[in-house]
């Protein structure tokens, strides 16, 4: 009887994952389909990133980690579950893969035909030699931390695939033990 709360835990945690991986792997095969055609609409871009930044701040203060959002009222293409999924993913890894007592900075800016989206993380960062595989589909920079992060590796794959179906790009600078910067460009 002792035993049943933490088997029950470990239950609960490991099918949690297994949701959160059929979700993305979902969400990306949508995205690659042909016949995907949501309505493309206009989304205010700062409400979208003030509510994923609401959403996580759990997260964040649990890792000790200061988020600050600075930028301008814009809109993009899109539509609204997909810039929301684009940017909860984004935030969420710049916390999941900073250190205790970090910061995660989010920099909208808008340009002549694009907005940029900027999310930078004081965290563990990426190896250059693993920079050009970060957006691939399950690939994971550092395995040995894989169950304690609790992903499903999909994350920047699907932040890779809306920005471009959405007509759009995405771009990444890492130094290992400094912290990552990604940025999105997201059509206006």
């Amino acid at each position: 009887p002792e035993d049943v709360p933490k088997i029950g835990g470990i239950i609960y945690k490991e099918s949690q994952r297994l949701i959160n991986l059929t979700h993305d792997i979902i969400q990306l095969s949508q995205l690659e389909e042909y016949d995907y055609k949501p309505i493309i609409d206009y989304v205010d871009l700062m409400p979208v990133v003030n509510y994923c930044v609401d959403v996580l701040k759990f997260k964040a203060q649990k890792k000790n980690v200061e988020i600050t959002v600075r930028g301008t009222d814009c809109k993009v293409k899109g539509t609204k579950s997909l810039i929301e999924e684009l940017v909860y993913n984004l935030v969420e890894n710049a916390i999941k893969y900073n250190v205790d007592g970090g910061s995660v900075a989010i920099d909208v800016s808008e340009h002549e035909k694009e907005v940029l989206l900027t999310v930078s993380d004081t965290g563990i960062g990426i190896p250059e030699k693993y920079l050009g595989r970060v957006f691939e589909r399950f690939f994971r920079v550092d395995k040995s931390r894989s169950k304690a992060t609790g992903g499903t590796g999909l994350g920047l794959a699907i932040v890779k695939h809306t920005a471009e179906y959405l007509g759009g790009g995405v771009s990444v600078k890492s130094k290992e033990n400094e912290g990552t910067q990604i940025t999105v460009r997201l059509a206006k």
